[in-house]
């Protein structure tokens, strides 16, 4: 019985909540990343550690990720030239401004053709 699937879960908090979480992340993988990979890759770059900021380029542009895992906020200037695909639970942009709680982070898309 412990190994038997109850299909009303899904419906239900914070079931629903963590499904619609998903099908947001695989909906911007398919629309935004899915068209990056199939550029071509140039190499990945770590530009931060605190907060964590990795850039992978493509042909067709750069995928960023943004990353706090400290314990505190942290706060930093808004990227330019890149467009924000997602921010998660505790990132908010204010004014020129991206804030991110702990434990939060952002994704970002910048269209280009030279990343190389």
């Amino acid at each position: 019985e412990r190994s038997r699937l109850d299909w009303s879960e899904p419906a239900r908090a914070p079931f629903a909540a963590v499904l619609e979480r998903t099908r947001i992340l695989i909906a911007h993988r398919a629309r935004e990343l899915v068209p990056l990979i199939a550029s071509g890759w140039n190499g990945a770059k770590v530009t931060g550690r605190d907060p964590i900021d990795v850039t992978w380029r493509f042909g067709a542009g750069a995928w960023r990720l943004i990353l706090n895992i400290a314990d505190s906020e942290r706060r930093l200037p808004r990227p330019n030239h890149a467009r924000i695909v997602h921010l998660s639970d505790g990132a908010s942009v204010d004014g020129n401004e991206a804030v991110l709680a702990p434990w939060s982070c952002m994704f970002l898309r910048e269209d280009s053709l030279d990343h190389g």
